[in-house]
């Protein structure tokens, strides 16, 4: 019998999942750009009537391939330009991006074209041709492609200013003794004292006295932390009590246990149930 090996699909971190996914999109529109001017010099040949080989091709439109790879080196130049420029700006890094990447993708290209002729084609074509030729039929495709990634990418490469929030302004968290509900335009003040248990009630929570129950726009929570901590704790994942107002637990026989608030029993899940215990028996023995 083979034993089965068990393969675990990688996890990548999230923060390179955009990355990925913006490098396979460009690589497909690559390939999509390659096939139809490939294509688009083969109807050429068809109709003018002399011959297409698809290496001479792919050689000449090559150039469509440099835009990827700027693509991939794009953070690395636009971190060198906001290096270099004084005070950086969003049009100054686009210019300057733009110029750069046109000047260097038109030497690469010609140079690589010239040397791969030479060594894999039967005739070989001179780089100062290839620089000519690529400026005077393609230079407005760099200058374009470039621009707009430059727009897209270049204002991630400026640092930006951070706000500054004044000390005066951050005030250190109060417990409140009162919560204020609104129904319409009533706004009813609910003494945090009386309030026997809070439950969810999506989108709501219910806020539950000895006389009336409040419906509430707040979250279990966001409550729990502006109640007293020693008073209001939570029993269940939907549940927070006020454990002064408890009479008597008792268990289920499961873990978990069923709490008298008044008229009211309360489950009690036994995860939250050591720490009820605990402030229980130290409200019993004060």
């Amino acid at each position: 019998m083979k034993p089965v090996i068990k393969t675990e699909r990688m996890n990548l971190p999230s923060t390179l999942l955009p990355a990925i996914k913006t490098v396979k999109l460009f690589t497909g529109a690559l390939l999509l750009i390659l096939l139809t001017v490939v294509l688009q010099d083969l109807l050429h040949a068809q109709r003018n009537h002399y011959s297409f080989h698809l290496s001479e091709s792919l050689l000449f439109n090559s150039y469509w391939c440099w835009f990827f790879i700027v693509f991939l080196l794009k953070d690395f130049f636009l971190k060198k330009i906001n290096r270099f420029l004084a005070h950086p700006k969003t049009y100054m890094t686009v210019i300057a991006f733009t110029i750069i990447a046109t000047i260097l993708h038109a030497l690469v290209y010609s140079i690589t074209v010239s040397l791969t002729s030479y060594y894999f084609y039967e005739g070989s074509y001179n780089i100062s041709k290839m620089l000519g030729y690529t400026i005077s039929q393609d230079i407005y495709k760099y200058i374009f492609v470039y621009a707009v990634m430059g727009i897209v990418y270049g204002r991630r490469g400026i640092p930006q200013k951070k706000e500054i929030i004044p000390a005066t302004f951050i005030e250190p968290f109060t417990e409140c003794s009162t919560i204020v509900v609104a129904n319409g335009r009533n706004n009813t003040l609910v003494a945090v004292a009386d309030i026997l248990f809070i439950k969810s009630a999506t989108p709501y929570i219910a806020l539950h006295t000895a006389s009336k129950t409040y419906l509430h726009t707040e979250t279990l929570r966001s409550i729990l932390q502006q109640l007293p901590s020693g008073q209001f704790i939570q029993v269940h994942k939907s549940t927070i009590i006020n454990i002064e107002k408890v009479v008597s637990f008792k268990s289920r026989l499961n873990g978990d246990y069923d709490i008298q608030l008044g008229q009211h029993q309360i489950r009690l899940s036994r995860n939250y149930a050591p720490h009820f215990k605990k402030l229980f028996d130290n409200r019993s023995s004060a």
